[in-house]
C-alpha cells in the first residue's frame, strides 16, 4: 500500500525521475520537507507535503514545467476496497455538496484491484447522492468526486472540475519505437545484472515473483533462453512478455505456488513483491527453500512500505528494513552477497542479492 499523498501527478513514461526533480525544486520553496516519489506505475508520481492539496496543484499550474502532464489534488488516501472508497467519498462530499450542487464520479484505475472503474463510479455515485441529496450531472458537474486507484491504494478528492490541472509536456523522445522498457522495474534489473552478471546464465530457469506487468520476466527470459521463466502474478503480463515462448505465466499469488506449477529446480528466484519488507522476504524465502537449487541466487527488492494494519511505515527507515531482511536471510541459511541502491530504485527501495548455501 502506498503511503498517504496529497497530489497525484502524471508525466511521460520513462521521465518519472525528471518529473520528481522538477516538482521538488518547485514545491520546496514553500515546503522544504516535501516528498515527491515515483510509484510502481509508469508515468505516475505522488506528492507528500504539508501544503494543502489545492495549493500544490495551483503552484504546479502557475509554474513553467517541462514534464508535468496532469496534476490531481488528493484529500484522502484509503485501501483500494469499495467499502473504504465509498466511506471516504461520502465523508468528503458531505462537506462540499448539497441539494443545489451537482456532481459526477470519475475513477481512474491502475493495477489489478478486484473491481472495475465502473463499479466504483456507480457505487460511490449512489452513496454520495443518498448522503447529500446532490443531483448527478455527468456533463457539467459543479464538483467531481475523483478516485485514483493505484493497485492497493485509492486517492479520493471532491473538487471543482477545473482544479484538475492539465499541461503541455515539453519533451523529446527518450526511447526509439519498440524499445521502451515494459516498466521501471526492467531498468532496475538491467542495471543490477550489469553489476552482477553471474546471476544469469543461458539455459538456467528462474521464478519471478510479483511479475506483472513483466519487466523482470522479459529481461530474464531473453538472457536465460532456452531456460524457462515462471512469472508468478495474478495480474496481466505485457503483450511483449506473453509472446515469449519460454515464459510460463502462473496467475496466482506467490504464496500459492505448488510443485505442480514449477516441476523443476531453478537457479534464480527474483522478487519485486509489493508487500511489507518482512512479509516479502518470508514469501520469497519460502519459495526459494522449495524450488531453488543449492548455490542458486535470490534477488529481492526491499521496500519500505506502509503496514496496512497500522497505517504506518513498517520500519523507521529503509536501512532498518534492509537490516531486518538481511537477518532473516542469514537465519534461513542464505548468504547476502550485496545490497544495492540502484539508479532506478526509489529512495525507499534497495535491491538485495543472496545465495542459497549448501
Amino acid at each position: 500500500m502506498i503511503p498517504p499523498f496529497q497530489a497525484l501527478v502524471t508525466c511521460p513514461a520513462g521521465f518519472e525521475f525528471r518529473c520528481v526533480s522538477e516538482l521538488e525544486r518547485l514545491l520546496r520553496e514553500e515546503d522544504p520537507f516535501v516528498e515527491v516519489e515515483p510509484t510502481y506505475f509508469k508515468g505516475v508520481v505522488v506528492v507528500r507535503s504539508e501544503l494543502e492539496p489545492e495549493e500544490i496543484v495551483e503552484r504546479i499550474r502557475e509554474a513553467d514545467t517541462d514534464w508535468v502532464a496532469r496534476a490531481v489534488p488528493i484529500h484522502r488516501t484509503v485501501r483500494a476496497e469499495l467499502d473504504a472508497i465509498e466511506r471516504a467519498a461520502v465523508a468528503l462530499a458531505r462537506r462540499r455538496l448539497d441539494e443545489d450542487t451537482a456532481f459526477a464520479v470519475r475513477c481512474r484505475k491502475r493495477g489489478q484491484p478486484p473491481f472495475g472503474r465502473r463499479d466504483v463510479e456507480v457505487r460511490v455515485g449512489a452513496a454520495v447522492q443518498e448522503a447529500t441529496g446532490a443531483p448527478v450531472d455527468l456533463e457539467e458537474p459543479d464538483y467531481v468526486v475523483r478516485v485514483e486507484v493505484l493497485q492497493d491504494t485509492a486517492g479520493v478528492a471532491v473538487i471543482p472540475p477545473d482544479l484538475i490541472v492539465r499541461k503541455e509536456v515539453k519533451r523529446v523522445r527518450k526511447w526509439s519505437p519498440g524499445m521502451r522498457p515494459i516498466s521501471r522495474a526492467q531498468l532496475k534489473l538491467r542495471e543490477l545484472l550489469k553489476r552482477h552478471p553471474y546471476l544469469v546464465r543461458e539455459g538456467w530457469s528462474a521464478i519471478d515473483l510479483g511479475a506483472a506487468p513483466g519487466g523482470w520476466t522479459y529481461e530474464l527470459a531473453r538472457r536465460l533462453r532456452p531456460g524457462k521463466v515462471y512469472a508468478v502474478d495474478p495480474g496481466e503480463l505485457h503483450p511483449r512478455v506473453r509472446e515469449l515462448d519460454n515464459v510460463v505465466h502462473l496467475r496466482k499469488r506467490a504464496e500459492e505456488l505448488s510443485g505442480e506449477d514449477v516441476p523443476e529446480r531453478v537457479r534464480l528466484v527474483t522478487s519485486d513483491l509489493n508487500r511489507v519488507h518482512s512479509e516479502a522476504a518470508a514469501i520469497t524465502l519460502d519459495v526459494a527453500d522449495r524450488f531453488l537449487e543449492p548455490g542458486g541466487f535470490v534477488v529481492q527488492t526491499v521496500k519500505l512500505a506502509v503496514d496496512p494494519e497500522t497505517g504506518e511505515y513498517a520500519a523507521p527507515d529503509v536501512e532498518t528494513a534492509v537490516s531486518e531482511v538481511e537477518l532473516e536471510y542469514e537465519r534461513r541459511g542464505y548468504e547476502v552477497l550485496a545490497v544495492e541502491f540502484l539508479k532506478h530504485n526509489t529512495p525507499k527501495e534497495r535491491t538485495l542479492v543472496a545465495r542459497k548455501e549448501g
